[in-house]
């Protein structure tokens, strides 16, 4: 995204968007669900701890 602001090309900036779009519906629609199946109660312990696409201040700690 900065490269494509800095060369002042929107093609490029679509284009980045049609790749997080892409990487955001993989997360949600396979490897969340997935995640979910194998772990179970644990993996929904650490959603509820862990923010989705923002950085933590603080490490997280499970227990």
């Amino acid at each position: 995204m900065g490269q494509a602001l800095a060369l002042g090309q929107l093609g490029l900036l679509a284009y980045a968007g049609v790749v997080a779009l892409a990487f955001i519906l993989f997360v949600r629609t396979y490897e969340e669900p997935n995640l979910q199946q194998k772990f179970g109660a644990a993996y929904d312990a650490y959603r509820r701890g862990v923010p989705g696409w923002r950085p933590r201040r603080r490490p997280w700690e499970p227990w």
